[in-house]
């Protein structure tokens, strides 16, 4: 396949770039900084400028899909109004020239903040103000979008835009997309593992935070779900979650902070159960995808560590 990947010079984007490599797929990157060791072409541009991506597209002849990486990657990025107006013009630039140029496939990386996580705009809200806005459990691609802050809003906008863009009267139905809801990105294993040790030290010092609901990926394997992503059979507009199968709360149980927190919240039977606050079935069902469980692998070293 021919593939446009946008953001291809940062963290996710650089794995991403690798993993298509692998996978042996043609790939053109863009960016607006250079990277001296990167592994395709790249041309340098700015997603701001509303016919970058047609002339990529134009240049390469046909193209089969765009990975779309390049945003401002959190709420402190950028003021807020200008994070809200540049990401929304990336986003939109990119999925216009797509419908414009016939492309079949877009993946869009979108975030856990599409729905709620992260820190709310106003930062007076303390974090476990969560545990009153989860009216179901558990979260799934149905789950009501209620962005906390303008960088999960213009994510929960790319996704609304792509809705549109995959119809009839945009596309003729040529048009399909994937949006990956990532949660926080842990580097690699070796940083999971950091992360790990820390967390087990510092147990005693802190509260449970939930606003993320424990969930994480490895950079590893969000890059994997996006390769897949642009790979697999579908029609229309996927929105899946890309999390792992362990949680950040280890080694405190799930079930333990389902009880304490979500014992009333529709659905809490299902996370007891399954160990995990999010379903991700319906990713495994469309990509075939399913991430490891590195960060309650390193939780449990570091326990073992400190009992011997």
């Amino acid at each position: 396949m021919k593939i446009i990947l946008t953001g291809c010079n940062g963290g996710l984007g650089s794995e991403v770039t690798r993993t298509l490599i692998e996978r042996k797929h043609e790939v053109l990157g863009t960016d607006l900084e250079p990277r001296a060791d990167a592994p395709c072409r790249v041309v340098l541009g700015d997603l701001l400028d509303p016919f970058f991506v047609h002339r990529l597209i134009d240049e390469l002849g046909e193209v089969d899909a765009i990975v779309h990486i390049a945003n401002h990657p959190h709420q402190h990025a950028a003021p807020p109004d200008r994070l809200l107006r540049e990401n929304t013009a990336m986003n939109t630039h990119v999925f216009l020239a797509a419908a414009d140029r016939r492309v079949r496939r877009v993946v869009f990386a979108s975030s856990i903040q599409a729905w709620m996580g992260g820190k709310p705009h106003d930062e007076s809200v303390g974090r476990g103000g969560i545990v009153d806005q989860v009216d179901r459990l558990p979260i799934d691609e149905r789950t009501t979008l209620q962005p906390r802050n303008v960088y999960g809003l213009s994510k929960m906008l790319g996704e609304q835009m792509l809705d549109a863009m995959c119809r009839d009267q945009f596309s003729a139905g040529r048009l399909s997309a994937a949006s990956l809801r990532f949660p926080w990105i842990a580097p690699s294993a070796a940083q999971a593992a950091r992360w790990a040790h820390w967390h087990i030290r510092s147990l005693a010092e802190r509260d449970v935070d939930l606003r993320d609901l424990g969930s994480y990926v490895t950079r590893e394997d969000a890059a994997l779900g996006a390769a897949l992503a642009a790979e697999a059979a579908f029609t229309g507009h996927e929105r899946l979650w890309i999390v792992a199968p362990d949680t950040r709360f280890a080694p405190r149980p799930v079930h333990e902070v389902a009880r304490e927190y979500f014992a009333d919240t529709p659905g809490v039977e299902w996370v007891i159960e399954h160990g995990n606050f999010f379903n991700v079935e319906r990713t495994e069902a469309v990509l075939g995808w399913r991430g490891k469980p590195e960060f309650s692998r390193h939780v449990s070293e570091a326990l073992a560590e400190q009992g011997s």
